[in-house]
């Protein structure tokens, strides 16, 4: 863990052994509590940027959405006049 340059390889290091090895993870947890729950502790910041990078994937759906059904009434449209 010494060798990662910040708190994000740190828990991305960690969640790769979550997936891997879920006993070691909590083993390592257990005996690093204090250092470790850092990691995993949200910040108001945290929930910020979450809240916006969620909103912003919901809008892009809605964007994406709305582009598929003008995409099929461009089509409907086209093979109603017969301009297929």
């Amino acid at each position: 863990m010494q060798t990662k340059a910040n708190n994000l390889e740190k828990r991305l290091f960690l969640m790769e052994i979550f997936n891997t090895n879920r006993t070691l993870f909590y083993y390592l947890f257990s005996q690093h509590l204090e250092e470790l729950n850092q990691l995993f502790t949200i910040q108001p910041s945290q929930i910020r940027l979450k809240v916006t990078v969620t909103f912003l994937w919901i809008l892009s759906m809605r964007v994406t959405w709305i582009l598929t059904i003008l995409k099929n009434i461009e089509t409907t449209l086209k093979n109603a006049a017969g301009d297929s």
